[in-house]
């Protein structure tokens, strides 16, 4: 391809994930992009500012956060994941550094999923993208492996969950990371399964742990 072609499609590639963002606009935790201006070279997109950066950062300054914060992280991911899902529409790189934070409520971050670069519609997948230890092992379902890093502050690693040290959880955290990471997708819980399990459930403070 030449690298007119290149730079042709790479833009055409750019503005499907735009139009696709778009179509998501109003959910609370997908971020707002507001336009797009194309000088013949570069393609360059308004969008929200997040004035708190992002989890990779929060997480370089604060360290592991609390187990009531991821939750209430995760709702909100899981939230926006649903939202993509429902409009046939695969992420494929949400990682830390893609999830941004737009509003501080204490030690409560509200999150928004940025980044949609390397979005496809929904079918069956073969191929990579996105950073190898932030995808699932098919790819599709990587969607929901940042949230395992917010609760442990590690990367998920093949084979890894015989090893996993749930000392400081709740049991209820415990059920929903193995539902969330289990290697066999056809086990592994969907966003909306996961919005029902107990953990999301108990309202109350976290006192049962592992």
């Amino acid at each position: 391809m030449s690298p007119k072609n290149a730079s042709r499609s790479r833009k055409l590639f750019v503005m499907k994930g735009f139009q696709s963002e778009r179509s998501l606009q109003g959910h609370p935790n997908i971020i707002s992009l507001l336009d797009n201006f194309y000088d013949g070279k570069h393609l360059s997109l308004v969008m929200d500012v997040a004035e708190h950066g992002n989890l990779n950062s929060y997480m370089e300054t604060h360290g592991v956060l609390s187990e009531i914060a991821v939750k209430h992280i995760a709702r909100q991911l899981l939230s926006g994941i649903q939202a993509c899902h429902a409009k046939y529409i695969i992420h494929r790189d949400i990682k830390l550094e893609n999830i941004l934070i737009t509003a501080m409520n204490g030690d409560m971050p509200t999150v928004q999923i940025a980044d949609f670069g390397l979005l496809t519609n929904a079918h069956p997948l073969s191929h990579c993208c996105g950073i190898p230890f932030c995808m699932a092992p098919e790819v599709v379902s990587g969607n929901l492996y940042a949230i395992y890093c917010l609760l442990t502050d590690e990367i998920p690693q093949a084979g890894f969950l015989d090893e996993l040290d749930f000392s400081g959880m709740t049991k209820a955290a415990n059920d929903f990371i193995l539902a969330m990471l289990q290697e066999n997708p056809h086990k592994r819980a969907t966003a909306n399964t996961l919005l029902t399990l107990t953990w999301f459930m108990d309202q109350s403070e976290l006192t049962e742990f592992v």
